[in-house]
């Protein structure tokens, strides 16, 4: 057995072991030293004749297949009842010192931030591809979110639910990004969608735009 199929073996046999109890087999001795490999490859081979190993493995692959293609919904996002505009101070308080290289074998770093300090990435950077966060299983967000994407080519869009990657449609092509493990929405506070994230020229802080879709929106 090659080093691959050990490991997926090991990975599998873990969680065989939580969800069977094989029961105890022959004589109870004292504990003695196995031969970990001689081990395996016999529980392997166990398995394997079983046909059980195959079926874990076929099950495995399509819970894989199945996330990437459909990833899990976002908890607790729900659709826009009422058209709101709030701003978002993306300012971050430093937790330790920042250093910076005065040589090439950084010898004598240079203090650049002290811990404590509190910097504003807007001060430096434009955020210039605004977020548009959806349901993409909702027909009408998602073609608001095409709409604001025709008008604003920078921007993107990303699902809290449905399907990501690119979409081939009439007007064009769009690629859907999701929000994997709801990171961005609890970054900027997304409870509900559509939202959009931008930044209007000369502000510090982003504006963060619910939209009742069936209004007037901007």
């Amino acid at each position: 057995m090659n080093k691959s199929a050990c490991i997926l073996f090991l990975i599998l046999f873990a969680h065989l072991a939580h969800s069977k109890d094989f029961g105890t087999y022959g004589t109870i001795f004292s504990i003695t030293e196995e031969d970990l490999i001689a081990n395996l490859q016999e529980k392997y081979q166990k398995l394997k004749e079983s046909g059980e190993l195959d079926n874990e493995l076929k099950k495995y692959s399509s819970e894989i297949k199945n996330q990437i293609k459909r990833p899990k919904a976002i908890p607790g996002v729900v659709k826009v009842t009422k058209e709101s505009y709030r701003e978002f101070d993306p300012t971050i308080e430093l937790a330790e010192d920042i250093f910076v290289p005065t040589d090439r074998n950084n010898i004598r770093p240079k203090l650049l931030y002290a811990k404590g300090a509190k910097i504003n990435p807007l001060d430096y950077m434009e955020f210039d591809e605004p977020l548009v966060f959806i349901d993409g299983d909702d027909k009408s967000q998602e073609e608001f979110a095409i709409g604001y994407l025709k008008a604003n080519n920078k921007s993107k869009i990303l699902l809290i639910n449905g399907l990501p990657g690119l979409k081939h449609t009439e007007s064009g092509d769009y690629y859907y990004y999701f929000d994997q493990g709801g990171i961005y929405c609890k970054k900027f506070g997304i409870s509900k969608v559509p939202s959009i994230v931008s930044q209007k020229d000369g502000q510090k802080t982003l504006t963060i735009h619910e939209v009742c879709l069936g209004k007037q929106h901007e």
